[in-house]
Order: C-alpha cells, then sequence, then structure tokens
C-alpha cells in the first residue's frame, strides 16, 4: 500500500514539472523611467555651430525624444543617448534642453530642463580704414568699433603693425613694385565668456611709392628772426602740402616753406606725396614752433667746466647766425636766479662772478626761441 502511494505522488510531482517547464516567462509591462537630466557645455558663443549632450542609457528604453526650447534656438538630431544640436547662428540667449524614454508599453516624463546660455560675440566693424593704399604708407590708423571687456589682437599680411592700442592700430604697408592686397585683421576676445570675433579687410596696395616719413628741418633766415620750415629729401616725383595745427596752409606746396610775414607760433606738418596719385603720401613728424625743444645740435659750449666762476660761452652759428641777441641765466638747483645778462651771440660771452662752490643750471634762450641749459660746476 505504501509503495503505490510513493508512486503516485512521483508521478503528479512529475506532471508539475512538466507543466511548469511548458509555461511562457511573465513579462512585467511598464515604460522606462524618467531619464537624468542631460549633461554638456551650458556655456556656448553666439555663432556655434553644433555641441554634444548625452544621458546615461535608461532600462527598457527603445528610443529617445529630445526637445529643445524655444524652437528658434536650433534643431536636435539623433534619438539615442546622445544627441547633437545644430544651433541657429542668429539666436543668442537661454534655450532649454530635456529628454524621454520610450518603448513598445510606453513613455517615460520628460527629464529635469538643462538651460544652454548663448552669449552674443563681440562684433566689431571697421571704423577707419584707408582702402586703397600706397607701397611704402607709413603710420596709418586703422580703427574698430570699440567694446568694454575685450581683449583686440591686430594682425597683418604685406605689412606690419606700428602699434596697437586695444581697438586702433597704426599700420605700415610694405614698399612694393607691383599691386598686391594686403589684409588686416583684429581678433577680439570677451575677457568674461572667452567668446571670439574675428574681422577683417583686404587693402588693394599701389606701386606707387609713397615717401618715406621724414622729420621737418627747421632752420633760422639770415636775419635770425624767424625759421624756414624744410621737408630734407625731395624728389621731382613728390607733391606738397603744409599743415598748421592741422590745417591745410593755402599755396604752400613747396619743399620748404616761409610766409613773408614770418612763421607764427603753431605746429606745422607737410604731407609729401606721390604725383602719381596724392593718395599714395605720408605726413612728417609735427614740428611745433615756439616750444622749449630744438630740432638738432648743441646750442652753445661752455669751457671751461668745471671753473673757478670764471668761463666762455660759445654759440653754434647754425642755430645762431650773428647778430642773434640772448638772455643768459644762473640759476641754483633750487631754481633761485643768480645772474642774468642780456647778450649779443655774435661774440663769445664770457662770464666773470665770485660765487660759492657747487652745481649750478646756465641757462640761454635766443630771440629766435632757442632755449637750453646746462649744468655748470663751480669749485
Amino acid at each position: 500500500m505504501r509503495q503505490i502511494f510513493f508512486t503516485l505522488a512521483f508521478f503528479f510531482a512529475a506532471i508539475n514539472i512538466s507543466i511548469a517547464d511548458d509555461e511562457e516567462p511573465v513579462i512585467e509591462e511598464k515604460a522606462p523611467e524618467t531619464p537624468q537630466k542631460p549633461v554638456g557645455n551650458i556655456l556656448l558663443c553666439q555663432g556655434v555651430k553644433t555641441s554634444e549632450y548625452e544621458i546615461p542609457l535608461v532600462d527598457d528604453a527603445i528610443t529617445y525624444e529630445w526637445k529643445l526650447e524655444p524652437q528658434t534656438a536650433g534643431s536636435v538630431s539623433g534619438n539615442g543617448s546622445l544627441t547633437s544640436i545644430i544651433w541657429n547662428p542668429e539666436f543668442k540667449g537661454t534655450a532649454d534642453l530635456n529628454v524621454k524614454a520610450l518603448n513598445n508599453f510606453g513613455e517615460s516624463p520628460f527629464s529635469d530642463v538643462l538651460s544652454i546660455t548663448i552669449q552674443k560675440t563681440p562684433e566689431v566693424t571697421f571704423i577707419q580704414a584707408q582702402n586703397p593704399v600706397c607701397a611704402n604708407q607709413r603710420e596709418l590708423i586703422y580703427e574698430v568699433t570699440q567694446l568694454k571687456n575685450v581683449t583686440y589682437q591686430w594682425n597683418i599680411e604685406n605689412g606690419n603693425i606700428g602699434s596697437s592700442t586695444g581697438n586702433i592700430a597704426t599700420v605700415n604697408w610694405n614698399k612694393l613694385t607691383k599691386a598686391e592686397t594686403g589684409k588686416l585683421t583684429v581678433t577680439v576676445t570677451d575677457n568674461i565668456s572667452g567668446c571670439v570675433y574675428v574681422e577683417s579687410i583686404s587693402i588693394t596696395i599701389s606701386p606707387n611709392l609713397a615717401p618715406d616719413l621724414n622729420n621737418i628741418v627747421a632752420k633760422t633766415s639770415i636775419s635770425g628772426k624767424s625759421y624756414i620750415l624744410i621737408y630734407p629729401n625731395p624728389s621731382s616725383d613728390f607733391v606738397y602740402q603744409w599743415y598748421k595745427n592741422d590745417t591745410p596752409i593755402a599755396g604752400a606746396n613747396e619743399q620748404f616753406y616761409y610766409p613773408k610775414n614770418g612763421l607764427e607760433a603753431g605746429e606745422y606738418k607737410v604731407y609729401v606725396s606721390n604725383q602719381q596719385s596724392t593718395s599714395c603720401g605720408n605726413f612728417t613728424k609735427p614740428y611745433t614752433l615756439g616750444s622749449l625743444e630744438r630740432i638738432s645740435g648743441e646750442l652753445f659750449k661752455v669751457y671751461p667746466n668745471p671753473s673757478n666762476g670764471y668761463f666762455s660761452l660759445t654759440f653754434n652759428k647754425d642755430l645762431i647766425p650773428d647778430g642773434t641777441t640772448a638772455t643768459v641765466s644762473l640759476f641754483s638747483l633750487l631754481g633761485n636766479k643768480i645772474a642774468e645778462h642780456r647778450i649779443n651771440c655774435s661774440n663769445n660771452f664770457v662770464f666773470n662772478r665770485n660765487i660759492s662752490n657747487g652745481t649750478y643750471l646756465l641757462k640761454v634762450e635766443t630771440d629766435n626761441n632757442f632755449t637750453e641749459t646746462k649744468h655748470i660746476i663751480i669749485k
């Protein structure tokens, strides 16, 4: 009897196992979980073309749907856990990006939003740019828009940057034997965002050679009462226009400038250009008449120095013609006047005075506006 019982129990157990083995596995029908917040660059510069963003894979997800708002910011490419945004080059401001996961049973809620800021690039334009120019044209001023909190970097082709201060650059164009094109480029970097903007201008360079820059030479007239201003390197190819205080002087179109009534105080310069093209020119360095600075040369010499209070002055005849008068003054180093004499510079002047040992200042002021000061040692 007991043997029959165990036999039946084994039979029914075998049946249960067989039934269990034949059952379909149970699959839970549910939508994917909510994806994590996307990660990627959240600070971009206007004009950027694309940027990528991603999330960790979501269990049971088959595909993903990305959303970018506002839609005017750009478009989203891809339906995986990694996506690319193709940005609208005109867009600036903030755009929001999020994503949801999908499968055959439904979709997840959208993830938390990733806010992406598109910063405006520091755009500039050329507001002063001579074009065309001539070969060897020097110290031309080029200027772009002035912005705050940016750095300017200038680069040039077929020339060199003489100097640059922020949004202004001084340019020297190369000497050329044929017409060529130069290029001036300024790169502007926002110091806060790091956004970069590049602006370039192509310059047509004529082979007409511009004169070299020269300082004006100022010489006194025969009477010693006024100046003659001279451009020192003349050429039959050059034409001239003299300026006073940045205003053209009517009729002043020669290598030298010497009005009948003498020169008045002011700042003088001359624009020297190639007669083939008056745009092929350069301004000389300005010369200020009436200033305390001389062009070149030593105005007077003192001998002996050091001395015992007895010394003589001899004058430079190239700068002080015969008949010129002058004032000779002796000062202490504190500025106290010790002595003063009115003299005629045609002859040497002898100074003979009993004064204390020390260092003094000897100043000569001529009536043709030359001034020079020297140290004198008395011992």
